[in-house]
């Protein structure tokens, strides 16, 4: 009780005096913290936990609640090649159908599609194999497949997307003919880099990769998803000088700071130079779009929120409305687990062709995540002076729990609603628990100040 009445019975000098050394120790530890959390791997670690716990309240809410709403772009529509699809396919599994593969393409295009993206990259050869009592080249059928959708996509101003892969060298037979029509029909088959960032402790997918130059430095490569978005938004003419633009200033070296303009119906998605040992914010993903798996396992067994998910088989049986395919973006892809293109996430593990679903859903809806530097260190000096004020004014005991509340409602109320509302990732709450840990080291500074005045008065 007598450490009470001490406290409360300071001087305004005494305050003061403890008002300004709690500034000192709050900025102390926000300077440290941010050191700490730039330069080392223990404060990637913390930012990785921060943005993780973002990241699934946001899907939450947004998917699983559906207090979004419109958490998915409706230009997006996706294609499975599923379980069922490779096992009733000649290869029984053992490899991509490229004869339904081309048939697909085709199909999506002649169905009005704007631009279609094929998370396959069919560089090499397969097996022929036998049917009907004859050998089948499946080979030369996707060959014949994809130069008809590309004479397809010409008529209708399409653009076909395919993944990048370094290539083979000296190549022959199929593989020296595939190589040959996409260099034939670059105008209209563009390949984008499907890289993405893992992070090498627990092999999450965090991050897009913005761009790729290829090794000999002739070749700046986007990414799928940042493709498939330009050309959503500008179709296949006015798209293709954007990109040759882009490509210009990004072989000068013009990495930071490039914007690839929107068409107005969500803010342009900015390009950074990006290094594998440092954080990149704005190349973080958010999530819309889940497998069941995913969903089931938040509690909602929908399986995805957008009109419409087929398999190829459904594609072309034609038995759905053909309208929600025109001036759509169409996503072919793997959900069949024997092809190996699992990738695990903050939500969820999930196929590769579902993080280019979510990072093309970023874009198109104009939810690139930003980091707001003035607006983080304004509310970190705020909470500075406001806890230095709280721990002059207020007892230890209570100013301890008044700053365990902020702590609380500031990490997982106010930093969620900014970063859902407007895409800002403030990580200051590593700061927060610094500032804490630094004012109980001044209150227990006071403490023992009082204790030895006391006790020198009680001599």
């Amino acid at each position: 009780m007598g450490l009470f009445f001490n406290w409360y019975n300071r001087s305004p000098r005494e305050r003061m005096k403890h008002f300004l050394l709690n500034l000192v120790w709050g900025v102390l530890a926000a300077l440290l913290l941010h050191l700490i959390s730039s330069y080392t791997g223990i404060g990637q670690e913390m930012l990785n936990d921060t943005y993780d716990f973002l990241v699934k309240s946001d899907f939450r809410v947004a998917v699983v609640s559906g207090e979004e709403e419109e958490p998915v772009s409706d230009a997006i529509r996706m294609i499975e090649l599923d379980a069922e699809t490779y096992e009733a396919s000649p290869g029984q599994g053992f490899w991509t159908p490229r004869e339904l593969l081309g048939r697909t393409i085709i199909k999506s295009i002649a169905l009005g599609a704007k631009v279609v993206v094929v998370d396959f990259a069919l560089d090499k050869p397969v097996p022929l194999y036998y049917e009907d009592g004859a050998f089948v080249e499946e080979n030369q059928r996707y060959l014949s497949l994809l130069r008809e959708a590309v004479r397809l996509a010409k008529k209708q101003g399409t653009a076909i997307i395919l993944p990048w892969k370094e290539r083979i060298p000296n190549p022959k037979g199929y593989t020296r003919q595939y190589y040959e029509l996409l260099d034939q029909e670059s105008m209209v088959i563009k390949q984008g880099s499907p890289a993405v960032f893992f992070n090498t402790s627990d092999r999450k997918v965090r991050h897009l990769r913005f761009y790729k130059i290829a090794e000999d430095q002739n070749r700046v490569l986007l990414s799928l998803p940042i493709l498939a978005a330009l050309y959503q938004w500008h179709g296949l003419e006015q798209g293709n000088k954007i990109l040759a633009e882009t490509e210009a200033r990004l072989k000068k070296g013009l990495g930071d700071g490039i914007s690839i303009p929107s068409d107005g119906s969500a803010d342009d998605i900015q390009l950074y130079h990006q290094d594998p040992s440092k954080e990149c914010l704005p190349a973080r993903l958010k999530f819309r779009i889940a497998p069941r798996e995913v969903m089931t396992g938040y509690g909602n067994g929908e399986d995805l929120l957008i009109d419409m998910m087929l398999t190829p088989a459904m594609l072309l049986g034609g038995k759905f409305d053909e309208k929600i395919y025109q001036d759509k973006t169409v996503l072919i892809g793997s959900t069949y687990d024997e092809i190996r293109d699992i990738h695990v996430t903050p939500i969820g593990d999930m196929p590769g062709f579902f993080v280019i679903a979510n990072g093309l859903n970023l874009f198109l809806r104009g939810n690139q995540v930003h980091k707001h530097s003035v607006l983080k260190y304004l509310i970190v000096a705020m909470l500075i002076v406001l806890l230095a004020i709280i721990f002059v004014h207020m007892p230890l005991a209570l100013a301890a729990l008044l700053l365990t509340i902020v702590f609380w409602f500031s990490d997982m109320l106010i930093s969620l609603w900014i970063f859902s509302t407007w895409g800002l990732f403030l990580d200051f709450w590593f700061l927060i628990v610094a500032i804490w840990i630094f004012e109980n080291i001044v209150g227990l500074c006071e403490i023992a100040e009082d204790w030895l005045k006391t006790r020198r008065e009680n001599e």
